[in-house]
């Protein structure tokens, strides 16, 4: 056994023993995946811990409900795909960077999932193995099984190294994330997260007419991106480029900017945009002061409210289209 923090568990090398114990006609398979990332353990973490963007990047977890979420764990009922099974699904974080996460199929068969994530210079290693445990009588579902977790965890991890990789991009431009210490808590919140880094200097942008309210035109002000579109009546419709709830890339939504909003791909949320013209000039966005005068758009630099529940109050969710994941 082992322990750290006053939490028990069984350390992963000793698991497999364990598991045999628990009856003369047990069998266990176990199988392993890894894989080195550019990225720090935190956001591996995070990412981990985060729920929401499964039903988006991952196409699973779409039809489930959080039973109940803590710091340190999270309890799921999930559909298994289009057929009628529900899967309970038990994940524990014993500390930064390792977790334990269980769950059953079909009641006859059940994995243990440990994952690993150890940091060494310029990134990180993960290594997740698994352990299928049944009786006797199901072995045969033992290879299809490892198969699939195999498979599984090749592809997810493919899936998830952009998002990675844009958190790790985005904080070397000077972002921050209130969700820097992740937990289940925060991971699972659809509030704004995203600490966007703060202007040295005013800029001023020439804003060109979009082709069409669907066309969404971009601007740079130092670290900060912006994306817009600015009709022939003076009016423009500015969003960051970065989604304020975790900095997922907006120039890629889900929806056309025709309506006001763009969808994060990340999570579902409806982000609406800050709209500037003649009669409502001025605004904030990504903490910088935003004034409009003709086509020339100033921007500068705003002290950011770090402790607020919102990093744009004008960027208020319109929508929260995350489904029950």
């Amino acid at each position: 056994m082992s322990g750290m923090d006053k939490r028990i568990y069984i350390d992963v090398d000793k698991l497999e023993d364990q598991l045999a114990r628990l009856d003369r006609g047990i069998v266990v398979t176990r199988g392993h995946y890894e894989t080195s990332s550019p990225i720090d353990v935190r956001d591996l973490d995070w990412n981990h811990m985060d729920p929401h963007h499964r039903p988006y990047i991952h196409r699973t977890y779409g039809n489930a409900v959080r039973l109940c979420t803590g710091s340190d764990f999270q309890l799921s009922l999930t559909k298994y795909g289009r057929l009628p099974f529900l899967l309970p699904v038990a994940d524990i974080r014993i500390r930064p960077g390792l977790f334990y996460q269980c769950f059953s199929v079909f009641s006859v068969v059940s994995i243990i999932a440990v994952l690993r994530t150890t940091a060494h210079d310029g990134g990180a290693d993960q290594r997740i193995d698994w352990f299928i445990v049944s009786k006797r009588i199901w072995k045969c579902l033992h290879p299809w099984l490892n198969a699939k977790m195999a498979k599984l965890n090749r592809v997810q991890n493919a899936e998830d190294a952009p998002v990675r990789q844009r958190r790790a991009d985005l904080r070397k431009q000077g972002f921050r994330f209130k969700s820097d210490e992740p937990d289940y808590v925060i991971s699972s919140m659809l509030t704004w997260h995203t600490l966007p880094p703060q202007l040295d200097r005013q800029y001023e942008i020439e804003l060109k007419p979009s082709d069409g309210t669907e066309t969404l035109q971009t601007f740079q002000a130092g670290p900060l991106s912006f994306l817009y579109t600015f009709d022939n009546a003076g009016v423009a419709q500015i969003w960051p480029e970065a989604c304020p709830h975790e900095g997922g890339p907006l120039a890629q939504s889900l929806t056309s900017p025709a309506k006001g909003c763009l969808t994060c791909p990340w999570h579902g949320i409806e982000i609406r945009a800050l709209r500037l013209s003649q009669q409502q000039p001025q605004g904030r966005c990504q903490g910088a002061l935003l004034t409009l005068d003709g086509r020339t758009l100033q921007v500068a630099a705003r002290a950011i409210d770090t402790t607020a529940s919102t990093a744009d109050s004008e960027l208020a969710p319109s929508a929260f289209v995350p489904g029950n994941g």
